[in-house]
């Protein structure tokens, strides 16, 4: 999983490091990511990553971007294996 395997093996990438850089992601990209999570069952995992980005409207990179500003927040963890989760929001 392209996602959660940049963030959990080498941290940022190179492209949300840029984009924390410039002030992080967009408000906006965030609310996006938010719905396309919750609307997946509140969890990226291999399975459905490419839909929740695709969903969000954001390439790979802003999803990192975004991914880690949640988890910076404490509001998006790491579950088993690979998998990331909503920490609020969801049942």
């Amino acid at each position: 999983m392209r996602l959660t395997a940049a963030l959990f093996a080498a941290g940022l990438t190179l492209a949300a490091a840029q984009a924390r850089a410039e002030g992080g992601p967009r408000p906006e990209e965030i609310a996006a990511f938010l719905a396309a999570v919750t609307a997946a069952g509140c969890v990226v995992n291999d399975s459905n990553e490419a839909k929740v980005v695709a969903a969000a409207h954001l390439t790979m990179d802003q999803a990192s971007g975004v991914v880690q500003r949640l988890q910076d927040e404490g509001r998006m963890i790491a579950g088993p294996g690979q998998e990331l989760r909503l920490k609020e929001g969801c049942k």
